[in-house]
């Protein structure tokens, strides 16, 4: 084996034992919860099912609950639903009280945050150490161009990955041959918030070349209950999240900018768009 080939394999293996680490600490992050609900000791309850919204679990054994959730054992496996969502007996059962439940989800969002933003530090500190590649420049740059790659692992200037939207809030919007902006968010995001406005007003003055999309990971009914803002661009829900993690979203809000030819073009904060340079993306690869 050649001296490079022993080098690209030993970075390999670097990078694929920093990422277990960090999905045992993700893990570890996600029992939280459970161990920080109230375990039930005495007989435990057992239902026959649960409805949570549009769905019903079957063969429900009741865990323990905490302020916000209720942790369960059902007939697909281990879940948690938020009190919030359940019917005012099951409320009532565990000793639901909005209030209470509204300080300790503002909790967990600063504690949430606080770990994420923990995380994509190591990541990105981890990728300049391992995986960072110099590219070389572009002979012609260009002046539409928001950011320029300097790694072979960017997105930027190929082929945009799979979309897979989940599931839609309204009517699918038509995105053949048109630009797609696709703004990854969430409701509880104070930053994502402050630049919807922006999104309502890229999809309004650029109606019949782009399309905005907004992608959150959330369930359907916490975007359905959402009214802060006026949203005038289509939304969806994918809970699991593959859009955001091949566009490697490790923070909200962020922006995929995909043209007419299917090529990614930007990944990245939307502070960096203007209409200008939205302008020249959809007019050089309009169909």
């Amino acid at each position: 084996m050649s001296a490079l080939a022993k080098c690209v394999r030993s970075r390999h293996t670097e990078v694929v034992k920093h990422r277990a680490t960090l999905t045992v600490q993700m893990l570890a992050a996600a029992l939280t919860g459970i161990a920080s609900a109230t375990l039930l000791t005495a007989e435990p309850v057992i239902l026959d099912s649960l409805k949570v919204g549009g769905k019903t679990y079957s063969q429900v054994i009741i865990l323990g609950a905490s302020a916000t959730d209720l942790y369960f054992k059902h007939d697909g496996g281990i879940t948690n639903v938020k009190l919030k969502y359940l019917a005012p007996e099951i409320q009532k059962r565990f000793d639901y009280d909005p209030k209470t439940a509204e300080e300790a989800e503002r909790r967990q969002m600063q504690e949430n945050a606080a770990f994420h933003e923990t995380g994509a530090r190591e990541v990105a500190a981890s990728a300049q150490t391992l995986s960072l590649k110099a590219v070389e420049p572009p002979s012609n740059p260009a002046e539409a161009v928001l950011a320029d790659p300097i790694s072979n692992q960017s997105l930027l200037n190929r082929p945009a990955p799979k979309l897979e939207f989940g599931k839609w809030l309204g009517e699918r919007p038509e995105t053949q041959g048109k630009t797609l902006l696709i703004f990854f968010w969430t409701t509880w995001s104070v930053p994502c918030r402050k630049v919807i406005s922006e999104m309502n007003s890229y999809q309004k003055t650029f109606r019949d070349q782009l399309v905005v999309i907004g992608l959150s990971t959330q369930e359907e009914r916490e975007l359905a209950d959402f009214s802060d803002v006026k949203i005038d661009f289509p939304l969806a829900v994918e809970p699991k999240g593959k859009l955001a993690g091949a566009a490697g979203v490790t923070s909200v809000p962020q922006v995929l900018l995909i043209d007419a030819q299917g090529i990614v073009r930007y990944v990245g904060h939307p502070a960096a768009l203007n209409p200008a340079t939205l302008k020249k993306v959809v007019e050089e690869t309009a169909e």
